[in-house]
């Protein structure tokens, strides 16, 4: 949540289809706006020449592989 003060939008590709936080802070997380959560999701590829372009992100379930544009980023992992 820290990064939405900096950012219009923040994205959070996590691997299974729940966090482990604290329900509080779950609660909290789910009502910004600005967070985006993809689940059941791993990125498999980054793209980019002198910074991040682009991420190949593959759904653990489906096995769906789905290209991520990004417009400014800052990738934590």
């Amino acid at each position: 949540m820290y990064l939405t003060k900096f950012a219009d939008k923040v994205s959070i590709i996590h691997r299974r289809d729940e966090l482990r936080a604290a329900k509080s802070i779950q609660e909290k997380a789910f009502k910004c706006d600005k967070l985006e959560f993809i689940w059941d999701t791993v990125v498999t590829e980054i793209k980019g020449e002198n910074c991040v372009e682009s991420m190949t992100i593959e759904n653990v379930k489906t096995g769906e592989k789905l290209p991520l544009l990004l417009e400014k980023e800052m990738i934590i992992l």
